[in-house]
């Protein structure tokens, strides 16, 4: 009598739908990368800009900063399902020192 060896077929049809689960899982957490512009002002805030900087790169959903593109400016790339404006605007508030401090705005248009 001959046995029939399923465990492997059984193994790789598991496989497959795993893979298939994964890449379903995969297409809908897009992320929803969006970019904002901000004008930066505060007593000495261009003089630390480089603490405003790391403090917005260490904020969960934040992907990119960019204080070099406009003086005065900060361009922040961010996934929206995990962090938001007012959170961001948040961030640079809280960036204050002896004798210095920054606020920021949206730029629309």
């Amino acid at each position: 009598m001959r046995t029939v060896r399923r465990c492997p077929l059984i193994a790789l049809a598991a496989a497959g739908v795993v893979s298939i689960a994964f890449l379903a899982v995969m297409a809908g957490a897009q992320a929803q990368i969006q970019d904002v512009t901000l004008k930066l002002s505060g007593q000495s805030c261009e003089a630390y800009i480089v603490k405003v900087e790391s403090a917005l790169l260490r904020l969960r959903g934040v992907t990119m900063v960019d204080i070099e593109a406009r003086k005065g400016y900060v361009v922040v790339g961010y996934d929206s399902s995990k962090v938001s404006i007012p959170q961001i605007l948040q961030t640079v508030a809280t960036q204050r020192g002896a004798g210095w401090f920054c606020t920021a705005h949206v730029v629309t248009g």
